[in-house]
Order: structure tokens, then C-alpha cells, then sequence
């Protein structure tokens, strides 16, 4: 883990692995180092608590802090995923929103239109109509 923060060219990465159900989630994860999780399994197999802790006062205090850094860096990072995606969701559904707010729009603008070209068309006609009554009537009247 430290060879890699302190080395040009070596990038660290890990495999998340899921405590709870002692599997990994065969998601790769470059960039960051992965936090060990020897201890949490161990337990979750059934070794003693006290056989655990023991061993846990082996590990020196800079290892320790380390850990400590690593997991809450996978701790926000996690959160910044989860707030992604559901920003990405936000502005799909935004999308989705505008598109269809567009489309009804054009439907709307194409009925103004129909019924503009519809009642210019009974205008005419009507127009055409009360010609020929005139008409009619001027012959009538010679």
C-alpha cells in the first residue's frame, strides 16, 4: 500500500469485499488501497473475540491509523457513488421531464396551427358563400 503512494508510475488498487457476507463484490477499484480486512473475517469464521483482539495489539499504531485512513476514505468514497448516481438519476429523469414537456409543446403549437389553417379555410368558404349570395341577389335584382 505504501510502496504505491510513494512510488511514480505504481497506482494501488483493490477488490471490495463484503464483510457481512464474507464474499467479494468482484469490484475493482484502482486508485485506492484496500483496507484489510483479516480481522472482521477471522471473527465473522468463528475465531474467538479475545484471540482477535489479541492479535489486533500486535499491529503497530501507524499500521493501525493507516486502516483508519484507508476505510474512511472507502467510507466517503461510497457516499460520493451513491450521491452520483443519484444525481445521475435526477438529471435523467430532468431529461425525461424536458423531453417530454418539448414534445407536448409541439403538439400543441401543430393544433394552434390546424386550427388557425381551419377556421382561415371557414373563413373563405364563408366568404366564397356570401359572394355568390350577393352575386345571386345582384342578379336577381337585374
Amino acid at each position: 500500500k505504501a510502496y504505491a503512494l510513494e512510488t511514480d508510475g505504481v497506482v494501488n488498487a483493490s477488490c471490495e469485499f463484503d464483510v457481512e457476507t464474507l464474499r467479494p463484490t468482484y469490484r475493482l477499484v484502482i486508485g485506492t488501497p484496500g483496507k484489510s480486512n483479516a480481522f472482521a473475517i477471522s471473527e465473522k469464521l468463528g475465531l474467538s473475540p479475545v484471540i482477535v483482539a489479541r492479535a489486533e495489539r500486535f499491529v503497530d499504531t501507524g499500521s493501525r491509523n493507516f486502516e483508519n485512513v484507508i476505510s474512511k476514505l472507502e467510507e466517503t468514497r461510497r457516499a460520493l457513488e451513491k450521491e452520483k448516481a443519484e444525481a445521475a438519476k435526477k438529471q435523467m429523469a430532468k431529461t425525461a421531464t424536458k423531453s417530454r414537456s418539448q414534445q407536448r409543446q409541439e403538439q400543441v403549437r401543430q393544433q394552434k396551427q390546424q386550427l388557425a389553417a381551419s377556421q382561415h379555410n371557414d373563413s373563405i368558404r364563408k366568404a366564397q358563400q356570401k359572394g355568390k349570395k350577393t352575386n345571386k341577389s345582384s342578379a336577381d335584382n337585374d
